[in-house]
């Protein structure tokens, strides 16, 4: 007789379908990564026909949003926005009405229909491209934004998991699609970020766990960051244009770090030319570079390990080399 075998109570949990999950376990579970990501929307999932070039991204989404969400908002803006997006040249000319009823809707925060909203947001952008980032700029921003703040208001400080996962998926596939447009404005957007998720100003305003709020709009920025070919135009503007509070300087280390880091503790391929062009700025800047510096080195030291960290070791080196060329024993 085979003696039976403990469960612990470990394993017990992991097989559970359903289990209490903490406030903090549901932040740490969110991805907001975007870049294998595969959706629906994709363009290869897209018919080969003549219709293809008529088609457009944001129909396309109603109409698959309509064999999902049954609820009776969506209903009756669905019943609103189709006559205006049959085509891709119907949904140019009346942009602006959509833009308008989605603000609308998005305003009075209906939690049965923000990830439909949201994505529907995305498709539009993908359709008008340049035109969609001049209404992206003025408020689409910030009515994104304002989602996290009416959810602060409606659940007594304690932060939606589910919205913010889907607020910033939302923010991240649109740099992922209008990177190239993004990088032309990228002081005017980093700004925008800055005064509406990395200011000191609107840490109350947000919520308790703004961390993970910088956290996720970190990484999101992170994402654009990495497709600049130069940054020591855009770290010039950072630090000579205006002076940063220790708070934004903490925004900056993160957005940096996350700029950097890659999976398995491992860097991504900006992480030197992103590193040198900061630690140059420091002979100009010293005590606000340095403390800059100091952060993003010790969140990249706790992702990686001793297999990997000698990229920050050279990259350190390098700059002293430069510093002080008479003091270093080749």
């Amino acid at each position: 007789m085979t003696k039976k075998q403990k469960t612990s109570k470990q394993n017990e949990q992991d097989h559970r379908p359903f289990r209490y999950q903490s406030l903090h376990e549901r932040l740490n579970n969110i991805n907001i990564n975007v870049v294998h990501r595969i959706r629906y929307h994709d363009t290869n999932d897209l018919q080969d026909t003549d219709n293809l070039i008529r088609t457009s991204y944001f129909h396309q989404s109603l109409a698959h949003w309509s064999t999902l969400n049954f609820s009776e908002a969506y209903s009756k803006i669905y019943q609103k926005l189709l006559p205006l997006a049959n085509s891709l040249e119907q949904v140019v000319y009346n942009r602006e009405q959509i833009i308008l009823l989605i603000r609308q809707s998005l305003n009075e925060y209906n939690p049965l229909i923000i990830e439909t909203l949201l994505d529907l947001i995305v498709q539009l952008a993908r359709d008008l491209q340049s035109d969609f980032y001049i209404y992206y700029k003025q408020y689409l921003f910030i009515d994104i934004i304002n989602l996290l703040i009416n959810s602060k208001k409606q659940q007594q400080n304690e932060i939606n998991t589910q919205l913010l996962e889907q607020v910033f998926q939302c923010l991240t596939y649109l740099f992922k699609y209008l990177w190239r447009i993004m990088l032309k404005d990228l002081a005017n957007l980093y700004e925008l970020y800055t005064k509406y998720l990395f200011s000191s100003k609107i840490i109350n305003t947000l919520t308790t766990n703004y961390e993970y709020i910088r956290s996720f709009a970190a990484e999101s920025f992170a994402y654009l960051l990495r497709k600049i070919e130069n940054y020591q135009s855009f770290i010039d503007y950072l630090f000579n244009t205006t002076e940063r509070d220790e708070n934004e300087l903490d925004s900056l280390a993160l957005v940096f770090s996350e700029t950097c880091k890659n999976v398995q503790s491992t860097f991504h391929s900006c992480t030197k030319s992103l590193l040198l062009c900061l630690l140059k700025k420091i002979i100009e800047k010293p005590k606000v570079i340095h403390l800059c510096i100091k952060k993003i080195y010790l969140l990249l030291i706790q992702h990686t390990n001793k297999q990997y960290v000698e990229i920050l070791w050279n990259c350190l080196m390098n700059i002293y080399r430069t510093i002080n060329p008479n003091n270093i024993n080749d």
